[in-house]
């Protein structure tokens, strides 16, 4: 966990490869169209129903409401990296740990 940076990016990889049933393009794609995606199954539209509650869209953005009704945004693969470069080794240069910088990016509400 030295480098807080691989240590995050690498976090991008995990799903990669793998099947979810729903993701979050799925929610926005229902929250803009009112439509679900292609072939999904009764349980998995069900379920998409009950996530949506979950979430708010702003014009293109995404948010996601958590308890104390903050609004988190939702970025995509692309933004994390440059979110991630910006908080590393953005303007106070701070090269912390990966939980630390975790945090740190919660904290500026991006999930």
């Amino acid at each position: 966990m030295d480098d807080a940076l691989a240590t995050l990016s690498a976090m991008l990889l995990v799903n990669q490869g793998q099947e979810m049933n729903i993701q979050y393009h799925d929610i926005k794609g229902y929250l803009e169209k009112g439509a679900y995606p292609s072939r999904e199954t009764e349980k998995n539209k069900r379920t998409l129903r009950s996530l949506v509650a979950g979430f708010f869209l702003s014009g293109a953005i995404l948010y996601k409401r958590i308890v104390d009704w903050t609004l988190l945004h939702y970025v995509d693969e692309q933004e994390v990296k440059g979110i991630i470069k910006e908080v590393h080794e953005g303007t106070f240069d701070t090269h912390t740990n990966s939980h630390a910088l975790a945090l740190k990016i919660l904290k500026l509400g991006y999930y």
